[in-house]
């Protein structure tokens, strides 16, 4: 799928029924209207929504021309049943977004003495 500048991919809220893989290009990620990353060629997004049966949790808007490609649910999770290195580069990326979302959060906060 090609989007262009500007143009959204999914909505913070919406149902998610499928991941996404960036071909190429760059897309930006928002939450509660406030751009949190951006992420390029080969990023997996939207996959939360999927793992987690939960709303959408960012909207996701294409910087630039961006070619994606939107796996459904259930293909995704074929996938990494079937591929335990693909399940792994995930829990990877998700660990690594954890780790960064726990630090900002620490140096958010006011130190107590």
């Amino acid at each position: 799928m090609e989007f262009q500048d500007g143009e959204h991919l999914c909505h913070q809220g919406d149902d998610g029924d499928s991941a996404f893989v960036v071909l190429s290009g760059e897309v930006a990620v928002f939450v509660d209207e406030n751009e949190v990353a951006r992420v390029g060629q080969y990023a997996i997004i939207g996959e939360i929504a999927i793992l987690c049966d939960v709303p959408r949790t960012a909207t996701l808007q294409s910087v630039g021309t961006t070619h994606i490609l939107a796996i459904s649910k259930d293909d995704f999770l074929k996938l990494i049943a079937e591929f335990p290195k693909v399940s792994l580069e995930i829990m990877r990326v998700l660990a690594l977004r954890l780790e960064k979302t726990t630090r900002e959060l620490a140096q958010a906060r006011p130190a107590s003495t």
